[in-house]
């Protein structure tokens, strides 16, 4: 016969399994983190890549692991990286071959010019425009050249690089000036780099009597300003100045040469080291061409 006292099921639970339940509870949860720690952890290093592939084409590809749907999303990246640096690598070859092309036909220009009367003005003019069009080629096989891409990366002591640029510029009489430092080395391809801000320098002094370059460094993004107080561009065409052949001595000054390559070599240059150039007219007059290195482009990458 069945008691029909309260206690005779007596279903609270005892201090054995209250423990044994958290721990199961803790193991659970400590699991689901692992399995979505594997799946997102890809996904972050695929949304990574793609930044630093914007600012640098020749970033390693990505290891293609881990779910099938992960594996997929980078073997398609790894493709589609390939083709674009394809691409660009096309380009670069035609440009170069054009310019190496037009060397012997220039050169033959220059010797019959040569040959005319000394005293001709236009013999003066012919050399004139036979020296432009040697400085756009040189310029544009500087642009296409491979040689910086495949240039070692090494770290370097910024403080010391941009003294000793500033000091050669100072040596030919020229008003540049260095604001700030920098407390850690920073991982740089050193001639591309100093070509980058050789190039802004030359630049900022063609349209200006002084240049200030400015160096801040905050968490992992080094800033370095080149700061000019010439008449600046106009805020319409500040992107568009980088294009190659692109000229706009008439915002700037009228009285300037050049190639129209300067800027945008400086920006392929800046690229090749994980960074990113950009132009700003400044409140005060004048222009900021602002370079941004980011330590994480560089130090990621196979070199």
């Amino acid at each position: 016969m069945w008691s029909s006292s309260s206690d005779a099921y007596d279903f609270s639970p005892s201090q054995a399994s209250l423990t044994m339940l958290l721990l199961e509870a803790g193991l659970l949860i400590l699991l689901i983190l692992v399995v979505v720690h594997r799946v997102v952890r890809p996904l972050r290093v695929l949304s990574g890549k793609a930044e630093s592939f914007g600012r640098n084409l020749y970033t390693a590809p990505l290891p293609e692991d881990g779910p099938t749907e992960v594996r997929e999303a980078a073997r398609a990246f790894n493709k589609m990286q390939e083709r674009i640096r394809a691409g660009v690598g096309q380009h670069e070859r035609i440009l170069a071959a054009v310019a190496h092309d037009l060397r012997t036909p220039l050169t033959r220009i220059r010797l019959r010019v040569e040959s005319m009367d000394p005293a001709s003005p236009l013999r003066a003019k012919l050399l004139g425009d036979i020296d432009i069009l040697g400085g756009i080629m040189a310029n544009s096989a500087e642009l296409t050249r491979g040689s910086a891409r495949d240039e070692a990366a090494v770290r370097m002591d910024m403080n010391a690089l941009l003294d000793s640029l500033v000091s050669d510029r100072q040596d030919m009489g020229q008003d540049v000036s260095l604001e700030g430092s920098c407390a850690r080395p920073w991982t740089v391809r050193p001639n591309s780099f100093r070509r980058c801000l050789s190039n802004l320098l030359d630049n900022a002094l063609r349209y200006s009597g002084s240049v200030l370059i400015q160096l801040r460094e905050k968490d992992d993004i080094l800033q370095i300003d080149v700061l000019d107080d010439g008449p600046g561009i106009p805020p319409d065409m500040l992107e568009q100045v980088f294009e190659p052949f692109f000229r706009l001595d008439e915002a700037r000054s009228p009285h300037t040469g050049g190639s129209g390559l300067g800027l945008s070599i400086a920006r392929s240059m800046a690229c090749r080291n994980g960074g990113e150039l950009s132009l700003h007219n400044r409140p005060e007059g004048g222009l900021c061409a602002r370079l941004c290195l980011y330590r994480s482009a560089m130090e990621t990458e196979t070199l």
